[in-house]
């Protein structure tokens, strides 16, 4: 009895989990934000994998040799305060297109409160050099593994008492000559979101009364003896 209460609540408490997917980028569903540069934002109806893609053309503002261009898509969104966040796993496809003496950095990118938050580069994300189709992935990653380049908390809030968070995705670029457009695209977006288990009242009940029964037969074995 007490092996067939334990598989109850095992499977009361498995993870449930929620993907979002973008491989068109139609862009009035995405919104794009530049830091310490500027650039602009199209869907390529080409040359994708396969088909459309979305493509970032961007140039550091001469501030600094490190630029960054995020896109967030508002309705690929969390509510922790519903559903708080176990991990968060992404996968899409990435190239350059231009790059000259640029790097282009490629990362996971999500927005809480108004601020964006974007994995490391040099840890979950991939510096892309090939003109060719690359997959960029990433699994498991919690609060901890997000920065933010703008002002508020350091990390996002994955909690029951965080607010809503959208996802998307960053390019970076380093950039010694300063000035100078780097080109990247972006395919088969994909952001697999990890829920914390949390029991369902049903099969709380069926076990609460399980143990009900369980405790009144062994009390009822004890006044046998």
């Amino acid at each position: 009895m007490l092996l067939f209460l334990g598989v109850i609540l095992f499977a009361a408490n498995l993870a449930s989990a929620q993907t979002f997917f973008d491989g068109t980028f139609d862009l009035a569903n995405w919104n794009t934000t530049f830091f310490n540069g500027f650039g602009t934002v199209s869907q390529e109806d080409f040359d994708g994998n396969p088909d459309e893609f979305f493509s970032t053309a961007f140039s550091t503002d001469g501030s600094s040799f490190i630029s960054l261009a995020t896109s967030i898509r508002a309705d690929f969104s969390i509510d922790p305060s519903i559903a708080p966040i176990a991990s968060i796993g992404f996968s899409f496809d990435a190239r350059a297109i231009q790059l000259d003496n640029a790097e282009l950095g490629i990362s996971l990118a999500i927005e809480q409160g108004g601020v964006q938050y974007v994995t490391p580069v040099s840890d979950e994300g991939f510096f892309v050099t090939e003109s060719t189709w690359v997959n960029v992935f990433g699994q498991g990653l919690t609060e901890s593994d997000f920065n933010t380049f703008g002002d508020g908390p350091p990390i996002p809030d994955f909690s029951i008492s965080g607010l809503p968070i959208s996802f998307g995705f960053s390019l970076l670029q380093s950039n010694p000559a300063l000035i100078q457009e780097v080109i990247g695209g972006i395919d088969n977006y994909a952001v697999t979101v990890s829920l914390v288990p949390e029991p369902s009242g049903g099969v709380l009940l069926f076990t609460t009364s399980g143990l009900v029964v369980l405790l009144r037969r062994r009390n009822s074995r004890f006044a046998q003896r």
